[in-house]
């Protein structure tokens, strides 16, 4: 593994852009290091890395990610959630322990949101029987990163939405101040807005949502001018 490591890294450096590391890194807060690889270049390195090492196998996955999601560069996490992104269809259902590592560790939005909608929205699609119970877990959990994605898991489903459980969470954690979850709120809702305006209309009028959410659930429907 760490033979790997040491190559995915050198390809890494071959296309890092010196001047963008640093752009990178604030823009994240200065939270995570990062070599200055953008995601076009970032697909490149893949394609060569899996050129030279082959695909993982199924098993391989979790432990080979895990580590990646341990080194400093944050590039190789965005590597990692590119490889649970391509295989979460095949993922058994064991895999929630994995999928929920990644989401709990050097969390932040730019990994937690891309596990949430392209990771965990798919792995939900193929094992519907673990959905109620995961995400009820999560949501009643002290994580706000965990709340934040049995908000936004659905962001894609469109009408196959589970209406009930996108209001009744955003009802449950109406009243939190923390901004990613207040955002996740209104994101939620305005994605869902435009599927069934009216559903999304008539909650945000009957509920007492924070103004910040509120305004994030509506924004869509206003610029379409459709309220």
């Amino acid at each position: 593994m760490k033979k790997k490591l040491s190559r995915l890294c050198v390809l890494f450096m071959e296309k890092a852009v010196a001047e963008d590391a640093p752009i990178m890194k604030g823009y994240m807060r200065n939270q995570f290091e990062f070599f200055g690889v953008k995601k076009p270049a970032r697909m490149k390195v893949g394609q060569d890395f899996f050129k030279e090492f082959g695909q993982p196998t199924i098993e391989e996955i979790p432990a080979f990610v895990q580590f990646l999601w341990q080194q400093p560069e944050r590039e190789l996490q965005y590597f990692g959630n590119d490889i649970n992104e391509k295989y979460v269809t095949k993922f058994p259902e064991s895999y929630l322990s994995h999928i929920e590592y990644c989401i709990t560790h050097k969390s932040w939005w730019d990994t937690v949101d891309t596990l949430a909608i392209r990771v965990v929205g798919e792995f939900f699609k193929v094992y519907p029987d673990l959905r109620q119970a995961t995400t009820e877990g999560w949501i009643n959990s002290d994580n706000f990163w965990l709340q934040r994605v049995a908000i936004i898991h659905q962001l894609k489903y469109k009408e196959s939405t589970n209406t009930g459980m996108l209001f009744a969470y955003c009802e449950q954690m109406k009243e939190s101040q923390e901004f990613f979850i207040q955002k996740a709120i209104g994101w939620a809702l305005r994605e869902y807005s435009k599927t069934d305006a009216a559903a999304v209309v008539n909650f945000v009028l009957n509920t007492d949502l924070a103004k910040f959410s509120k305004k994030e659930a509506l924004k869509w429907l206003k610029n379409k001018e459709k309220l």
